[in-house]
Order: structure tokens, then C-alpha cells, then sequence
């Protein structure tokens, strides 16, 4: 069942690798990529706190949605 954590240091160095290739030559490449999901989520919750009135907990289980959609439509 975890087996995949034997090659531990081979995951963090792969992703490490990508995660440089993928921002190389760009200034705000690693900040950017950090900073747009937070940024996201103010925007959606600005927006559907105006539009749903009704509770906080609605609000933060739509933000969450949205952010395991992307997350597994981007991987």
C-alpha cells in the first residue's frame, strides 16, 4: 500500500526537476504560481459571499470544490 514511499527521494528530486523546468527563465514564475490559488479563492469568495447570503460554510465548501476540480483536471 506504500510502497511508493521506498522511492521518497526519487518523487522530491522529479518534482523538484519539474517544478524548475516548468518556471525557468520567468521572474515571477515560482512567487506566481504560489500566489494565483490564494488569489483565486479571494476573488471566488468576494464573488459568492454576495451572491449566497445565506452561510459562511456554503461559501468555503464551493471554494473548495472549485479547488480540487482544477487541481485534479490540471494533474
Amino acid at each position: 500500500m506504500f510502497g511508493y514511499l521506498k522511492y521518497r527521494d526519487v518523487i522530491l528530486t522529479l518534482t523538484k526537476y519539474e517544478f524548475k523546468q516548468r518556471y525557468r527563465g520567468t521572474v515571477f514564475g515560482v512567487a506566481w504560481s504560489l500566489v494565483v490559488p490564494f488569489l483565486m479563492a479571494l476573488v471566488l469568495y468576494a464573488i459568492f459571499s454576495q451572491l449566497l447570503h445565506r452561510t459562511e460554510y456554503r461559501i468555503l465548501y464551493l471554494i473548495v470544490g472549485i479547488f480540487f476540480y482544477r487541481y485534479f483536471s490540471i494533474g
